[in-house]
């Protein structure tokens, strides 16, 4: 479709250049120009290697409503930096290392997020002082394959207003407690925990405060 001509390029609300080695964005308005409407972008395995990079790409994208970046690898955040892309919903941040205070400095352009996939990151702790803040709309929270042990750290997403669905897959979690909570993942309807370290019963039945699983 990339080379389908100018017409079907202004009509394209899809594109996937995935594996492609992608390794710059054209800063002028250039695709804002080419592909005005685009709503998704798949961007997996390329070479972009900045924040500001992707920066140049969502400023040209007002329509842009789901972000694919799997597999590339991002030079660390040290303050606050907002991509100002009002329309996503759907991040996905699956095998780049990017941990949890990466998203804490990303989050100020994440407001209207409904999903967030953070897959195979070797992320061990969620560095928050108190809860999650900020992603009001968030729907679902996808933290498979990771390395969270402490259940305390999966509390910190316990006061997010709209989340339904938490994946916990395959990480190393042994011991489920909701102590000193008051009412907790108020809207939680999915939690997977499938292949993680619980073994007590009490760890299951500690789930029964969750009344909309």
């Amino acid at each position: 479709a990339i080379t389908a001509g100018q017409e079907a390029l202004d009509k394209m609300t899809k594109v996937s250049l995935r594996d492609a080695l992608v390794s710059q964005i054209e800063s002028n308005d250039a695709i804002a120009a080419t592909c005005p409407i685009l709503q998704e972008v798949d961007l997996s395995g390329s070479l972009l290697d900045s924040w500001e990079r992707i920066a140049e790409l969502t400023t040209q994208l007002p329509f842009l409503t789901q972000l694919l970046l799997n597999r590339n690898r991002f030079s660390l955040l040290t303050a606050p930096f907002a991509l100002n892309v009002p329309a996503l919903r759907s991040l996905v941040l699956n095998d780049t290392l990017v941990t949890w205070d990466q998203i804490e400095f990303l989050k100020g352009g994440l407001a209207n997020l409904e999903e967030l996939h953070l897959c195979f990151n070797e992320i061990a702790t969620i560095p928050v002082d108190g809860f999650v803040t900020g992603f009001d709309k968030l729907k679902l929270l996808n933290l498979e394959e990771n390395s969270l042990t402490d259940w305390r750290d999966v509390l910190k997403f316990a006061t997010l207003p709209s989340l339904e669905r938490l994946l916990l897959n395959s990480n190393d979690l042994s011991q489920i407690s909701f102590d000193d909570v008051e009412n907790p993942f108020a809207s939680l309807e999915a939690l997977h925990l499938s292949n993680n370290c619980i073994t007590e019963f009490s760890s299951v039945d500690a789930l029964n405060v969750l009344h909309r699983l």
